[in-house]
C-alpha cells in the first residue's frame, strides 16, 4: 500500500468511529457520503439512505422547515447552518431527533447531526411537570382562596412567594406587596407583649430550617397600617425540587381574645362578689 492512500484510509476510519452522523449532500437533496453511524443510530443501510431524497425520511411535520434551511445554503454569505432541529424515520418506523450544523462549498453540503433525542424527550418531560404542577397550583390557590383562614408561603430565605385572599384581607397587604420581601421583616417583627421578635427565634423561619412543624397558640403579625392582629397559626415545612420553605396558615383570634377577657372579667366580679358577700357573713 502507497504512503498516499494512508491518510485517506486512517481519515475515513475515523470517521466511522465518530458517535455524531457526518456526511455530504446534494444541492438537489441526496446524500453521497454517509459515516456509519447514520446506520447505527437509524437501521438503515447506508445504501438505503444514499438511494432516496434525504427529504424522504425527514418527519412530515419538519419537512418545510428542512427545505427551507437546505435553500438558505445555496445563498451566497448565508451557506451556514447551525443549531437547526429535525426528526429522521428509523427502519422501525419511529422518528429520532437530530440537531445540525452544515455548510456549502463547491456546492456540496458538509454536514454533523447530533442525536438529541434524549434531551428532546426530557425537555418534553419536563414541560409536561411543569404544566402539571401549574394546573396543580392553580387548583391549590383556587381552594385555598375559597377558605377563611389566611395562608402565606416564604421559601427558604424567608421571603414571600404567595398569600391567599383571607390573607391579603386580615393584613392589608396585597400579594404584590409583599411577593419577594421577607415576611418577618414586615409582619412577624414584634412579639405578643410588643418586645422586639429576633429574626432567629422566629417559628416561621425555623420551619423552613428544621423542616418541623410548629403551632403557635398566640401571637401578633402587624398590618399594614401599622395595628396588630392577634393570631393563631401553624407553619409547616415545605419542599420542592429539593428547597425548604414553609406554608403558615393562621387565623384572627381578636373575638377570641376579646371572649375571654370577658370571660375573665366576669370570673374576677364574681370572685369580688364572693368576698364582699364573704365579708359580710358574721359567721
Amino acid at each position: 500500500m502507497s504512503r498516499e492512500h494512508i491518510p485517506e484510509l486512517t481519515s475515513e476510519r475515523l470517521v466511522d468511529l465518530s458517535i455524531d452522523m457526518l456526511g455530504t449532500a446534494t444541492f438537489d437533496g441526496y446524500f453521497t457520503v454517509l459515516n456509519a453511524a447514520w446506520a447505527k443510530t437509524l437501521g438503515w443501510t447506508i445504501e438505503t439512505l444514499m438511494a432516496e431524497p434525504y427529504t424522504s425520511f425527514v418527519h412530515p411535520d419538519d419537512l418545510a422547515l428542512t427545505l427551507q434551511c437546505a435553500a438558505n445554503l445555496t445563498v451566497p454569505g448565508t451557506a451556514n447552518v447551525s443549531e437547526f432541529e429535525n426528526r429522521y424515520r428509523t427502519s422501525s418506523g419511529t422518528y429520532r431527533w437530530f440537531r445540525w450544523s452544515a455548510t456549502a462549498a463547491d456546492d456540496i453540503i458538509y454536514f454533523v447531526a447530533h442525536d438529541i433525542t434524549a434531551q428532546h424527550e426530557e425537555r418534553v418531560r419536563a414541560t409536561q411537570r411543569e404544566e402539571a404542577l401549574l394546573e396543580s397550583q392553580d387548583f391549590v390557590i383556587g381552594l385555598s382562596n375559597s377558605i377563611a383562614e389566611g395562608i402565606f408561603a416564604a421559601d427558604h430565605n424567608g421571603r414571600t412567594t404567595y398569600l391567599n385572599d383571607a390573607a391579603q384581607r386580615m393584613l392589608g397587604w396585597s400579594d404584590k406587596e409583599l411577593l419577594g420581601s421577607k415576611i418577618h421583616e414586615v409582619i412577624h417583627f414584634e412579639r405578643l407583649d410588643g418586645s422586639e421578635f429576633p429574626i432567629e427565634k422566629c417559628p416561621i423561619v425555623n420551619t423552613a430550617v428544621k423542616g418541623e412543624v410548629v403551632r403557635v397558640a398566640r401571637d401578633v403579625f402587624i398590618r399594614r397600617n401599622g395595628t396588630r392582629l392577634p393570631v393563631s397559626y401553624s407553619s409547616s415545612p415545605l419542599h420542592q425540587d429539593g428547597v425548604f420553605g414553609s406554608v403558615v396558615v393562621f387565623d384572627d383570634i381578636t373575638t377570641q381574645l376579646a371572649t375571654e377577657l370577658k370571660a375573665e372579667r366576669e370570673l374576677d366580679k364574681l370572685s369580688w362578689i364572693g368576698r364582699v358577700q364573704d365579708c359580710g357573713d358574721p359567721n
